[in-house]
């Protein structure tokens, strides 16, 4: 299950990551520093934040889903 969760895992985290991405170039483009390229703007503050997150959560289902498929069997 655990190699199953993972690449989707991933896969959801860089759709999520493109979309903040995004935005972040659409609606928050005003709030970069002056002489800063919006896009670099964007791609830094959501790294910043979002890069520890993804860790945090595949850790967290690498720990969890073994203990879930032993709690919960599968038919």
């Amino acid at each position: 299950m655990l190699t199953v969760v993972t690449p989707f895992a991933l896969l959801g985290m860089v759709a999520r990551f493109a979309a903040h991405f995004i935005s972040g170039i659409v609606f928050f483009g005003s709030y970069a520093p002056a002489g800063q390229p919006v896009a670099l703007y964007s791609l830094i503050y959501n790294v910043t934040y979002m890069g520890p997150s993804a860790v945090l959560c595949l850790v967290a289902a690498w720990f969890v889903l073994p203990v879930l498929e032993k709690a919960v069997p599968v038919r």
